[in-house]
């Protein structure tokens, strides 16, 4: 057979499959980003200590924050997260970062059910979510979550005063449930008779109760949140009995 007519056939065979055909194999998908790892210590709502092979690293869980230790629901979150991770192994999943400036390691934490743990916290009212970019992959889920936890008055969202993203205090207890009509407030009046003047305010940083007098020179300043447990009163004597300071100034 003439040359041209071989490598004709040879063509012919190739495009009708009668020789095998070497394909190249795609890559697969790069998992660089995810470790296993054992949980050994609980930090705090959102802190762990993990085993990773022979090395112990500190983690911050991503995009979320939970209440710091002498805030309301500290110990709340601190424990949920060991019910949840505490000798478990989790998978760690990296976003853009590798540490933050403390060399915690930032990740996402999922259990071996494949929960994410970040979220969980936040359905719980454990944690806030809170964006940290670049590391933003899931943040939209944690906000969704939140809102739904504060719908529901979950954890810390039914327990604890939170302004602009931090908790101040926690919330009364048991808030009145009825305004007083009385000519005097024994327990704190939402609505005041106009002769009960005196302020009973509860401080954004502390939580303590502080009272305030016409003419002292906060006293204009300051506004009355009933829903936040704050009340007038028609005496000093009313206010120290429920538990409220006189103002130093």
């Amino acid at each position: 057979m003439p040359k041209l007519s071989i490598i004709a056939a040879l063509a012919l065979s190739l495009n009708l499959g009668l020789l095998p055909q070497t394909v190249a194999a795609k890559p697969s998908p790069p998992l660089a980003n995810i470790e296993k790892a054992v949980v050994t210590n609980i930090i705090d709502g959102d802190t762990i200590e993990v085993k990773i092979g022979n090395s112990t690293q500190r983690v911050r869980y991503i995009g979320v924050d939970s209440p710091e230790i002498g805030q309301c629901h500290y110990a709340e979150a601190k424990n949920a997260n060991t019910a949840l991770v505490l000798n478990q192994t989790v998978t760690l999943q990296r976003d853009t970062s590798n540490t933050d400036r403390y060399r915690r390691l930032l990740r996402y934490v999922n259990l071996p059910d494949g929960r994410s743990v970040n979220e969980l916290l936040v359905q719980q009212g454990m944690a806030m979510a809170k964006a940290y970019p670049p590391d933003i992959a899931m943040q939209s889920r944690l906000n969704a979550a939140q809102s739904a936890a504060q719908a529901a008055k979950q954890g810390m969202w039914g327990a604890c005063r939170v302004v602009n993203g931090r908790v101040v205090g926690k919330l009364p207890s048991k808030p009145p449930t009825t305004i007083t009509t009385a000519s005097t407030c024994p327990q704190g009046c939402a609505t005041p008779p106009s002769s009960c003047t005196i302020k009973g305010n509860i401080s954004q940083k502390t939580g303590e109760r502080i009272y305030h007098v016409p003419g002292m020179q906060n006293y204009a300043a300051t506004i009355i949140s009933p829903n936040y447990g704050e009340r007038w009163f028609c005496t000093e004597a009313e206010a120290q009995a429920n538990g409220w300071r006189r103002a130093q100034r």
